[in-house]
């Protein structure tokens, strides 16, 4: 596989459960292979933006283990399941993305 999109995927799952999709999609790619992961990422002090911090809450309060991840967080995913060269990326509105490459 050369490429694992995981769209609007990490905030319905709890941070172990995080790491091993993480980990799953490092074993389905080639070597060099990219990861694209678009979500509601919060700040890495966890404070905002707005919308992504609402969402949080609501996943909490809605969800049995749901949660928006700041970047720093999913960067350590991303790099404890083999990924380097970790990028993001604001898009318009409250979505943003982030791409990596396995090693």
């Amino acid at each position: 596989v050369d490429v694992v999109i995981l769209g609007q995927i990490l905030h319905s799952y709890s941070i172990p459960e995080c790491r091993r999709i993480m980990e799953l999609s490092s074993e389905a790619l080639r070597p060099r292979g990219s990861i694209i992961v678009t979500d509601f990422f919060l700040s890495d002090d966890k404070k905002g933006p707005l919308y992504p911090a609402l969402f949080a809450l609501n996943m909490i309060v809605g969800s049995k283990a749901g949660n928006a991840y700041s970047f720093a967080e999913v960067t350590e995913f991303l790099h404890n399941a083999g990924f380097q060269d970790t990028r993001k990326q604001h898009l318009i509105g409250p979505i943003s993305v982030m791409t990596a490459e396995k090693r």
